[in-house]
């Protein structure tokens, strides 16, 4: 069982009124790993692109918000960081640049075009069918035209987990058509092949 499939696992088992979905759901990325050996190169993106003095950046799949603050700091604005889990939404701190709220279903509770940047980690590739879908209606509808979508997930040709789907780079590209999604790196770990990808989304709303 690879590092995903098994916190995926343990997170389904999680006591929250979700977890008894029997279809696989949004899941945040396990808080041990935060970015991962992404971090510096995730940073490097916010901070070098230029985002208004109010600029605002959605954590989607926050777990207990682990690498939120950290956002809104690189950031320079302010933070929102959602999960569907109820309680690992509690165990989130929040601070003076950074708010956390449940989102059932992966429904962010924010208006339309929103965010000037939205971080996803480790949440789609545990998403089929419709979930998928919503999930993706969700942060085509809160990104702002001309805002940067960042993205990490498990990537490849490897067979997938009971909950857990590896996609290749071109099927997220294809999943956020108004995004330039761009292969920024890879990194190997415990067998999954994680990648980091990034784009702005095109200045018309669609």
């Amino acid at each position: 069982m690879s590092d995903l499939d098994h916190y995926h696992r343990q997170r389904v088992n999680v006591s929250d009124p979700l977890s008894a979905c029997p279809e696989p759901r949004l899941v945040a990325r396990p808080d041990t790993a935060e970015a991962g050996p992404f971090a510096d190169r995730v940073d490097e993106l916010i901070a070098g692109d230029a985002f208004p003095a109010d600029a605002r950046v959605l954590d989607y799949g926050c777990g207990t918000g682990q690498a939120t603050d950290r956002l809104a700091g690189v950031l320079g604005g302010r933070a929102l960081g959602v999960d569907p889990s109820l309680p690992l939404i509690r165990e989130a701190t929040a601070t003076e640049r950074t708010q956390f709220a449940h989102a059932p279903n992966g429904v962010v509770p924010a208006g339309r075009h929103r965010f000037d940047v939205v971080y996803v980690s480790l949440v789609l590739g545990g998403l089929r069918g419709q979930n998928l879908d919503r999930a993706v209606a969700e942060l085509h509808r809160v990104l702002r035209p001309g805002g940067l979508l960042v993205l990490i997930e498990a990537t490849g040709d490897q067979a997938d987990g009971p909950r857990w789907t590896r996609r290749p780079d071109d099927a997220y590209r294809a999943l956020f058509p108004r995004v330039a999604l761009k292969t920024v790196d890879r990194f190997d770990r415990g067998g999954d092949h994680l990648t980091l990808l990034a784009g702005r989304c095109a200045a018309q709303p669609g």
